[in-house]
């Protein structure tokens, strides 16, 4: 017995599936997504909303809604990685913060300390100089 089989694969040549093929791909390979490009892809979406319906409704509706599904997908993953983005740099700005601020402490303290440091060191200077001074009118009354 001898029978052919035959794989019919339907192949689509659409413009539009090819640009969300091509979209994704770009957005995959870019790890940081600028507003512009969100601008960029907001403006085709909303071109995309103005085309004119034609006599196959049905048919076309379903492929633009999924087509503007897709689009609008892409653009809520770029405005979520841009704002992870921009968490990341603030974590990171918030830390250095902190470490400059416990360096401003440590530095006050190493002066606070420094300064007390030369104060005890005066300070038994001052009070031998004044029992030097405190000697001498102790003899000066004596010999009165």
């Amino acid at each position: 017995m001898n029978m052919k089989r035959h794989v019919i694969n339907p192949v689509a040549h659409n413009q539009f599936s090819t640009f969300v093929v091509g979209q994704k791909q770009k957005t995959e390979k870019h790890a940081e997504i600028t507003m512009s490009d969100i601008a960029t892809k907001l403006r085709y979406v909303y071109t995309q909303m103005q085309i004119k319906k034609v006599p196959n409704q049905l048919i076309m509706q379903g492929f633009v809604d999924n087509n503007i599904k897709s689009y609008l997908d892409t653009i809520s993953r770029a405005i979520l990685a841009e704002h992870s983005a921009r968490d990341q740099a603030q974590k990171k700005l918030f830390e250095r913060l902190e470490q400059i601020e416990k360096l401003v402490q440590k530095l006050l303290h190493e002066k606070k300390n420094s300064q007390e440091t030369v104060m005890k060191q005066c300070v038994p200077r001052a009070q031998s100089i004044s029992s030097v001074v405190h000697h001498l009118a102790h003899m000066t009354c004596e010999e009165n």
